[in-house]
């Protein structure tokens, strides 16, 4: 194996080819000779080209993984699914498989990959999961870590709170109410600071749910 034709004809060939290092970054073009061990046969001459391909690129830190925690026993149910499916925005050829350990991330080992398609609970208290990033194109693959963050949900009061009551001026059953004024906010609250909690308001439980409007 040569580095040049100009090696190749000085019969200068690389001195460990089992650990060469390309000295032309991408692609590089290494010049061969075949020859026979028996006197008398001919020589012939040929070239490979060695290709270093690229890692799939994630900007790193990846962003962490939020869930609620309905029932403040400090574990929470995370959408994977979703969460890849964001990570994946413009990066094309990209496969995303998801582990609780960098061992098994690193190896690829699939028995214990997680199934993103149904709702992960961390149970096992992993505030850490690794995603391994192929490049469905080359093999080239990298390990990526994310945390796991569980939120509880507020606190509020468990009394019952003041009614809204406006008089009907004009008798048709419909008045204009204040949904957001203080003394209501402030029952609501219980003592929470406004300052990081936000009030909505929605006309059904599904759209509070959904946050819609």
């Amino acid at each position: 194996y040569y580095v040049t034709q100009a090696d190749l004809d000085a019969d200068n060939p690389i001195t460990d080819p089992s650990a060469y290092i390309n000295t032309t970054p991408d692609l590089q073009t290494i010049f061969i000779q075949i020859s026979s061990t028996e006197p008398g046969m001919c020589m012939t001459q040929t070239t490979i080209d060695l290709v270093v391909n690229p890692l799939p690129f994630i900007a790193e830190p990846l962003p962490p993984s939020v869930a609620c925690d309905d029932d403040n026993d400090g574990f929470g149910v995370f959408d994977l699914q979703q969460y890849s499916d964001d990570i994946l925005v413009g990066l094309p050829d990209v496969v995303l498989r998801f582990y609780e350990t960098f061992d098994n991330a690193q190896n690829d080992n699939t028995a214990e990959q997680i199934d993103i398609t149904v709702p992960y609970d961390n149970i096992t208290g992993m505030p850490v999961l690794y995603i391994l990033a192929e490049n469905t194109l080359t093999g080239c693959s990298k390990v990526y870590s994310f945390e796991l963050l569980v939120f509880a949900l507020p606190e509020i009061s468990t009394d019952e709170i003041t009614d809204l009551q406006q008089c009907d001026d004009d008798g048709d059953g419909f008045e204009i109410f204040e949904l957001n004024n203080l003394a209501t906010e402030t029952e609501i609250l219980a003592g929470l600071d406004p300052a990081i909690h936000l009030i909505t308001y929605h006309p059904t439980a599904a759209d509070a749910m959904n946050g819609t409007a």
